[in-house]
């Protein structure tokens, strides 16, 4: 059998997150046309979502982006 695998160091652990995201869509009765609103990191939180251990003192992340909001407007033929 083989070894079990070492236990990542303390530094290397990304601690637990959650996240809300949203999305509006307004679809008229008539219309051929939608409107979209839509919020990532709605409560515009910063967390660390990858980690890299590029030797004994350097540590590398990648940082989630910050909220953003995203607007659609549709027109169908």
């Amino acid at each position: 059998p083989a070894a079990a695998p070492p236990r990542p160091e303390p530094g290397y652990i990304i601690k637990a997150y959650a996240l809300m995201n949203g999305q509006l869509e307004y679809i008229p009765p008539q219309g051929k046309w939608t409107a979209t609103l839509s919020v990532t990191n709605l409560a515009n939180k910063f967390y660390y979502y990858q980690l890299f251990g590029g030797g004994a003192v350097n540590i590398s992340s990648n940082v989630a982006p910050p909220r953003e909001v995203h607007f659609t407007l549709r027109h169908d033929f």
